[in-house]
């Protein structure tokens, strides 16, 4: 990102091409309590909806990208059930483009 980017100042943004990046019943490690659709919730239209900068463009997130930068490296996540939906939509994201035979 260029220096002069303010991640902080922008808007939500509607986005039916790119998001999401992950949907709920393809992803096993989301529990249930957290989860809209399997509570009940009918529409998956609130998936769609991005955070854009006013003065810059955020890059999409790219999983292969993040396990290479975290390959042999430990990461703690830290918090409440805030902090484990972080975690679990992480998950989700990268668990897409792992082969099913080198899940553990």
């Amino acid at each position: 990102l260029d220096e002069s980017c303010n991640v902080f100042e922008g808007q939500w943004v509607w986005d039916n091409v790119s998001y999401p990046l992950y949907k709920e019943e393809s992803c096993p490690y989301l529990v249930k309590q957290t989860t809209c659709q399997r509570n009940g919730r009918p529409d998956s239209h609130y998936q769609n909806w991005r955070w854009q900068p006013n003065s810059c463009d955020l890059p999409r997130f790219d999983a292969l990208k993040l396990l290479d930068v975290l390959r042999d490296k430990r990461v703690m996540f830290i918090g409440d059930s805030v902090q484990r939906g972080t975690f679990e939509s992480m998950i989700c994201m990268v668990q897409s483009v792992i082969p099913d035979n080198k899940k553990s």
